[in-house]
């Protein structure tokens, strides 16, 4: 989670100084993390697509330019969001909150969910801007390619070393499979929600014994 220079007095000294620090922490995660996962995000205090500095005019390049121009290395899924003229602050026309993604977490992102909750906030907090922050939340999706393993043990009908239940789940694209190992018959409910809480569907299953 990052938080950039501020874009004030001397306007020009502050686009160094980001432009400087983003190059300094592209540097860092190329050699510390250069195969890791690295989701860069939060207040870039610029936009990708061009500066918000305009007192570097002509000149119109981004302070994050030393991610930018490596598209091998990293992606920028925020990007879009500025294309299309979009804002991520009440005071500011542009988009500032970005994600940046190494090439290891690109393959992750779910492309095209790259959002800003603007009119979901406002809805929900009256004067949002005002009295909760002048930032909009940015939301991007992933797909987690990952093998969960989980146990749940119930004290009338499981003894300490056999639990009745051996749970294992994994998800890949769209498709989330369930191995469920039980000892005994019963019902068991699943339920499945979206990243805010909301039920996509759920569903009553038999568990046999031995299956």
């Amino acid at each position: 989670n990052v938080h950039a220079k501020a874009n004030t007095t001397d306007y020009v000294v502050s686009y160094n100084r980001r432009k400087s620090g983003a190059s300094l922490l592209k540097d860092s995660l190329n050699f510390q993390f250069g195969s890791s996962n690295v989701i860069i995000l939060g207040d870039y205090n610029d936009d990708l697509d061009k500066t918000i500095t305009t007192q570097i005019a002509p000149d119109t390049t981004t302070s994050w330019i030393a991610f930018k121009s490596d598209p091998a290395n990293y992606s920028l899924p925020t990007l879009q969001l500025s294309l299309a003229g979009l804002r991520s602050t009440a005071s500011n026309p542009d988009v500032i909150d970005h994600t940046i993604l190494s090439n290891e977490m690109s393959s992750l992102y779910v492309s095209g969910s790259a959002r800003i909750l603007k009119s979901e906030v406002e809805s929900w907090i009256p004067s949002y801007g005002s009295t909760t922050s002048d930032h909009y939340p940015v939301q991007n999706k992933y797909f987690w390619n990952t093998n969960i393993a989980a146990k749940r043990n119930s004290s009338t009908n499981a003894s300490k070393n056999k639990p009745s239940q051996s749970i294992k789940w994994t998800v890949q694209s769209n498709t989330i499979r369930l191995m469920i190992n039980s000892n005994k018959n019963e019902a068991a409910y699943l339920r499945l929600t979206d990243v805010n809480g909301k039920q996509i569907t759920q569903q009553k299953i038999m568990l046999n014994e031995g299956v």
